[in-house]
């Protein structure tokens, strides 16, 4: 368990420089749930509210088909 713990510390060092430089954690692709806690070390509260509200718009959309 501490290795994993190491390794979600290192990754999120890593995320926070990345995002300080105005990169991305996950790019095209789902985040999943391992990501999350990055991301909200790169976007606002708010942001991340208007990406959820666009992921319902899809999810509404394609369950029409």
């Amino acid at each position: 368990m501490d290795e994993y713990k190491s390794g979600k510390d290192s990754f999120l060092l890593w995320a926070e420089k990345i995002s300080a430089m105005g990169g991305a954690v996950s790019a095209e692709h789902g985040v999943g749930k391992l990501k999350v806690p990055f991301l909200q070390k790169m976007y606002s509260h708010s942001e991340l509210n208007e990406m959820r509200n666009i992921k319902k718009i899809f999810q509404i959309r394609s369950s029409c088909f």
